[in-house]
């Protein structure tokens, strides 16, 4: 996804779950939970689809492909260790933040 700095309001349009708002309203938190519930719901919903594969292929191999095995696993892994990266860096940000006071 690419974002065009010259037309902002186009990114807005293209991406309706994410919308531009006011600080002091309560909107700010209430967006940046969803995004982040929603972020997390997908990265957990990959966790147990891998799981769910990787039982179906120790019960019933025969009915499993084990390259879809490994491609699920693999983005289950991936969407993980991005997950743990941006927190680190959320909370990295947030502890500079503290020390500028």
């Amino acid at each position: 996804m690419t974002v065009s700095f010259h037309n902002p309001a186009a990114f807005f349009t293209q991406n309706p779950d994410i919308a531009p708002v006011r600080l002091g309203e309560t909107n700010v938190v209430e967006s940046f939970g969803k995004v982040l519930s929603k972020a997390l719901g997908e990265v957990n919903s990959l966790q147990n689809q891998s799981d769910k594969m990787v039982q179906m292929m120790i019960t019933h191999p025969d009915k499993v492909n084990i390259h879809d095995v490994t491609t699920l696993m693999s983005q289950a892994e991936m969407s993980l260790s991005m997950t743990k990266v941006v927190t680190d860096r959320v909370i990295n940000a947030y502890r500079e933040i503290t020390n500028l006071r």
